[in-house]
């Protein structure tokens, strides 16, 4: 399972981990001795007067990608890799992409399941009509919104094709549901505040099958609309099996993008895909904000 960018790139046939950044010393230390790192740095403007590098990451906590993403902008960079959410900065991280674009380095935005290969194949799917016509989505995920709502809003609309409306949200307690539509078929994220269990699951209903992602991504279950076996004249979903996605290798597959990119070519998951499932999640946190007023 490669779920960090450190193991992506020692993972990485073409890439090479050679330097860090951490303020915290004994935290770039300790990065240094267990990813075997030759250079450490405690900001970016150290790292980029001493040595020249070809790719950068950015994953430092929320808040910090977007005044990283403005330094590298001087920076003689081949290719950037950046954490979402990107500040949740919707229009600050467009115009940074704009800004990169123009001098021609690719940045991709680490929206893991658009690079997982088990997802653009459902989404071939689902175009070429497979399933038939979808008829709802319900998505559960925890409730920084942010996070990993901006995650379920990205993978609905990279699978669907459409960027879904907010009809409405509400609150009860700390947990949110918000209610959008997508082209006339209704989509419920549903953010429930359990600490006890990390939940990430999208259930897809079509008029010929019901498709679930589950495990936290890992899983994809299919199950076709069939005669029920219990119940004269009705028709079902199968139980179906657990297929195993392809998300482990995902980032890996981000840096083959990166790697093979050039100018002109789309990334899976780049600024310009990312800062509309970003403007969505904001525009759900907004009309939350107002609800519990």
């Amino acid at each position: 399972m490669v779920l960090t960018h450190a193991l992506a790139y020692t993972r990485h046939r073409q890439h090479e981990l050679v330097a860090c950044i951490d303020p915290d010393a004994k935290a770039r230390l300790a990065f240094m001795e267990k990813w075997k790192v030759r250079y450490g740095y405690s900001t970016v403007d150290e790292a980029l007067k001493t040595e020249q590098f070809d790719v950068a990451s950015v994953c430092g906590p929320t808040g910090t990608h977007l005044p990283t993403l403005a330094k590298l902008l001087d920076a003689d960079l081949k290719a950037i890799f950046v954490e979402k959410p990107l500040d949740g900065d919707a229009i600050g991280a467009k115009a940074i992409g704009m800004n990169f674009e123009q001098k021609g380095i690719p940045v991709a935005v680490n929206f893991t399941r658009r690079f997982d290969p088990a997802m653009h194949t459902f989404q071939s799917e689902i175009a070429a009509g497979r399933y038939g016509e979808l008829r709802s989505i319900v998505g559960w995920c925890g409730t920084d919104l942010m996070n990993s709502g901006s995650h379920m809003v990205d993978l609905a609309i990279f699978l669907i094709g459409r960027v879904p409306r907010v009809v409405s949200v509400n609150r009860m307690g700390k947990n949110i549901s918000a209610l959008l539509d997508l082209g006339g078929a209704p989509f419920h994220l549903l953010a429930a505040n359990n600490p006890a269990c990390s939940r990430f699951e999208v259930e897809l209903a079509f008029s010929q099958a019901v498709v679930t992602i589950e495990d936290n991504g890992l899983a994809l279950r299919r199950r076709a609309i069939v005669p029920s076996p219990d119940f004269i004249g009705a028709a079902v979903p199968e139980r179906g099996e657990w297929i195993a996605t392809q998300y482990g290798s995902a980032m890996l597959v981000a840096l083959d993008e990166l790697t093979a990119w050039r100018p002109g070519a789309r990334l899976s998951s780049d600024i310009e895909s990312a800062c509309i499932s970003i403007a969505l999640t904001e525009a759900i946190g907004r009309q939350t904000q107002e609800h519990s007023a």
